[in-house]
C-alpha cells in the first residue's frame, strides 16, 4: 500500500475557527490534487468502493468553485465561495481518512484474532494496538468537537501507522517465524497439560493415602 503524506498543504491565507481556509480557486484545486486525491485513494483501497459521502462533499466543493468563477475574483462572493469549497474538500479529507482508519483497524483486529487462535503474540503487539486504539479515540473526539486543519494531518499519520502495523503483523507472524511461535505455543500447551495431569495425579495419590490411613 502506498504511503500518504502526513503534512497536508494548506493555502497560506486567513485562519478560521475551523482551521486554514483559502481565498483563491487555485489554492482549493491544489488542496484537491495534493491531498484529497491520496486520502480518497486510501479509502477506496480499504473499502473497495467510492464513499458516497465523500463524493457529495466533492460535488459541493466544485459547485462553490463554479460559483466563484462566475462571480469574478474582485467580488466578495468570490472569496466566500472559494472558502466554502475548501471546507467541503477538508470535510471530504476527514471522511476519507476516518473510513480508511476504520477499515484498516478492523483488518488489524481480525488479523490479531486469527493469530491468537494459533499462538500467543508478544506483549509488544498488544501494546502497539492499544496505543493505536487510544490515538484513534482521542483524534475522533477532537475532530468531532473541532475539525481543524491539523486534524487531517493527525488522521493521516494514524492511518499510516495502522497500515504499517497491519503489514508488520503479516511479515513478522507468517512463514518461519510464525512456525517457530506455533511450536513454542504447542510446547507451552503440552507442558501445561502435563503439569495439570501431574498435579491431579499427586492430589489423587495424597487423598487416597489419607483415606487409606483413616480406614486402617
Amino acid at each position: 500500500m502506498s504511503e500518504i503524506s502526513s503534512t497536508p498543504s494548506a493555502p497560506p491565507d486567513l485562519q478560521t475557527p475551523y482551521g486554514a481556509s483559502c481565498s483563491e480557486i487555485g489554492g482549493a484545486l491544489a488542496y484537491y490534487g495534493d491531498n484529497l486525491t491520496q486520502y480518497l485513494a486510501a479509502a477506496v483501497s480499504e473499502i473497495d468502493q467510492l464513499p458516497i459521502e465523500v463524493l457529495n462533499e466533492v460535488r459541493g466543493a466544485f459547485t462553490h468553485l463554479a460559483k466563484a468563477h462566475k462571480s469574478g475574483a474582485d467580488t466578495e462572493d468570490y472569496k466566500s465561495e472559494v472558502n466554502s469549497a475548501y471546507r467541503h474538500l477538508k470535510r471530504a479529507s476527514l471522511d476519507c481518512l476516518k473510513l480508511a482508519i476504520m477499515a484498516c483497524a478492523e483488518r488489524v483486529e481480525r488479523r490479531l484474532n486469527a493469530l491468537n487462535d494459533n499462538f500467543v503474540l508478544p506483549q509488544e503487539a498488544y501494546d502497539r494496538v492499544a496505543e493505536l486504539r487510544a490515538r484513534r479515540k482521542l483524534l475522533l473526539h477532537s475532530e468531532s468537537s473541532h475539525p481543524s486543519h491539523s486534524t487531517v494531518g493527525d488522521l493521516a499519520d494514524l492511518y499510516g501507522d495502522f497500515a504499517s502495523f497491519a503489514v508488520e503483523l503479516d511479515k513478522r507472524y507468517h512463514g518461519p517465524q510464525a512456525e517457530t511461535l506455533r511450536r513454542k505455543q504447542i510446547t507451552r500447551d503440552r507442558k501445561s497439560t502435563w503439569l495439570s495431569y501431574l498435579s491431579g495425579f499427586v492430589t489423587s495419590s495424597v487423598v487416597s493415602y489419607i483415606f487409606w490411613l483413616f480406614s486402617k
